[in-house]
């Protein structure tokens, strides 16, 4: 029966058993005289029934996944598929790596449908195995997360989710349709857009970013603070952590043109100046999203 009871708790419910199993025998000897003292230790056994029985009776049922986090679970695993798999487009479009510290997405190779599958399956095992890893650790997570203040609440009253709407769609709306507008430098004569090839290539990741963040808001409208809207939430802070590390790696996002020749005298100390501007604002996005993952994580553990 040992080796089916719990390493720890072992020795203490031995002892339980033991103590249970003579006080039965007592009372078969009391009932039946003609009982002898290891016959009414045998018919106890018999009336106690099977060992793994028994001890399955004082080991809980144990789950890689808690049936209670069974639908945030699939909700999570979804989103990260899906995150996944969209970066795996947006990567194939450019046709580059995607690089953000120890991540890569590659662009799915010219091997046609069998290629495509290839990416597909190879997303969908990993982030099962991230998500499984995730949920797993979560009791752990939980208990630590219990001595940490309720200030990680989300705010997610209708109107306060929904000003955070309307204010990613705005920066979407604008950095789609008007940055070469308002992002110019002029000569006098001329307006040249400060937007860099690299910046423009970027833009879908960008702009994909932001409509995720539309997402999430919205959810917390209809939904409110949940333990799945929060987990949404978390996932898309690391997706923009991850984006911001590789902007930052990347090359200037803003500098002037060559073509802009009445500029050159000014253009190096100018580029240097708005490419120290581009790394300052996007390493500033970058501590902003890992400040909001951390505290989605941990108010993950705490609902």
């Amino acid at each position: 029966m040992r080796s089916h009871l719990p390493v720890g708790a072992a020795p203490d419910i031995l002892r339980e058993l033991e103590s249970s199993i003579l006080d039965r025998a007592d009372a078969i000897a009391a009932r039946d005289a003609a009982s002898s003292g290891d016959e009414a230790v045998r018919r106890a056994l018999s009336e106690l029934g099977e060992p793994e029985r028994v001890a399955g009776a004082y080991t809980s049922e144990r789950h890689i996944v808690a049936p209670e986090s069974y639908r945030a679970f699939v909700v999570t695993f979804a989103l990260l598929v899906a995150v996944h798999l969209s970066l795996i487009g947006i990567a194939s479009t450019m046709d580059r790596t995607l690089l953000a510290g120890p991540v890569e997405v590659s662009p799915v190779g010219t091997g046609g449908f069998a290629d495509l599958a290839s990416a597909a399956m190879h997303a969908v095992l990993l982030d099962l195995g991230i998500t499984v890893l995730v949920y797993w650790s979560a009791p752990l997570v939980r208990g630590m997360a219990r001595f940490v203040p309720a200030s990680f609440r989300v705010d997610a009253a209708p109107r306060a989710a929904g000003s955070r709407a309307v204010l990613s769609l705005l920066v979407a709306v604008v950095l789609a349709c008007f940055r070469d507008r308002l992002f110019v430098i002029a000569d006098g004569e001329h307006a040249w857009p400060l937007a860099t090839e690299w910046a423009s290539g970027m833009m879908p990741l960008v702009i994909s970013l932001l409509a995720g963040a539309v997402v999430t808001d919205l959810l917390y409208v209809v939904r409110g603070e949940t333990r799945a809207t929060v987990a949404i939430d978390a996932f898309h802070g690391a997706a923009t952590l991850a984006a911001m590390v590789h902007l930052a790696g990347g090359e200037a996002l803003l500098a002037v043109p060559a073509a802009a020749t009445s500029l050159r005298d000014v253009r190096e100390p100018v580029n240097g100046f708005l490419a120290d501007l581009g790394t300052l604002i996007v390493c500033f996005v970058a501590m902003i999203a890992a400040v909001k993952t951390v505290r989605r994580l941990v108010r993950v553990a705490q609902i």
